[in-house]
């Protein structure tokens, strides 16, 4: 049992998140909202206001967040969101398939993409829900950066630290901390 909690405000929800040591350096906030409703419900609303109205698929990784893709999907009127799944299933034709390391999960991880799926999102504005920056090494985050600059993709991406993103190339970016904006 914890002893340390971070009270978090969201959506006008309140909940007390137990913080958890991931190694001696390093303690995190444990977020899970996977199971609660209210929390997830409450979550999707608020989120989809903030979708761009031209957003054509959901997609995350097989992870806690799925209920939130799924609710978020149907807020936004979607009848199908996209699962990058955790290995290669035998339904599979054509998979993508990535390794990766996360700060949350031991070891190498596999994130896939059905042939099918990746047919389906091709030319289509796709909104990737996921805590992609903090999941990531070094490596990985910068070779996702310089994917969206070289490919000119319009992307929000939001992250928990903002030394991230490096100023050069990236176009103006927007912090906000505790109700405040600046450039």
């Amino acid at each position: 049992m914890a002893d340390r909690y971070y009270t978090l405000h969201i959506a006008g929800c309140t909940r007390n998140l137990p913080i958890l040591n991931v190694t001696d350096k390093l303690a995190i906030a444990g977020f899970v909202m996977l199971g609660d409703v209210e929390l997830t419900d409450a979550c999707a609303q608020a989120l989809a206001k903030k979708v761009p109205p031209e957003t054509d698929y959901v997609l995350t990784a097989e992870t806690k967040g799925i209920p939130l893709a799924e609710e978020l999907a149907r807020a936004l009127g979607m009848d199908r969101y996209i699962v990058a799944r955790k290995s290669v299933k035998a339904y599979m034709e054509n998979a993508l398939w990535v390794d990766d390391v996360s700060i949350t999960t031991k070891g190498t991880q596999k994130l896939c993409l059905d042939g099918t799926d990746i047919e389906r999102i091709k030319g289509k504005n796709v909104l990737l829900l996921d805590d992609v920056m903090s999941e990531l090494d070094v490596k990985r985050r910068q070779q996702l950066l310089h994917f969206i600059r070289r490919e000119r993709i319009q992307t929000l991406i939001t992250a928990t630290d903002a030394a991230y993103f490096p100023a050069e190339g990236m176009g103006q970016y927007y912090h906000v901390r505790s109700g405040q904006i600046s450039t």
